[in-house]
């Protein structure tokens, strides 16, 4: 039996989007209940990035790429 998601949403962005895209998206669909794995909300100062995006991205179920 496969490990339960710890994430419904992996959002990928740049960081121009942040402000204006990604986080309210973020902040709209975990009123909804999704369970939402975003960069500004789950890397803290001293970590490492390329292990806490690894991380995120092998328990999620769904990954959003944000382009524009």
């Amino acid at each position: 039996m496969s490990e339960p998601k710890q994430w419904d949403l992996f959002i990928s962005h740049a960081s121009e989007d942040n402000e204006e895209v990604a986080l309210p998206l973020a902040e709209l669909l975990e009123k909804y209940g999704v369970r939402v794995w975003l960069d500004q909300k789950e890397i803290r100062l001293g970590d490492s990035i390329p292990a806490k995006i690894n991380q995120g991205l092998s328990k999620l179920r769904v990954g959003l790429v944000i382009a524009r």
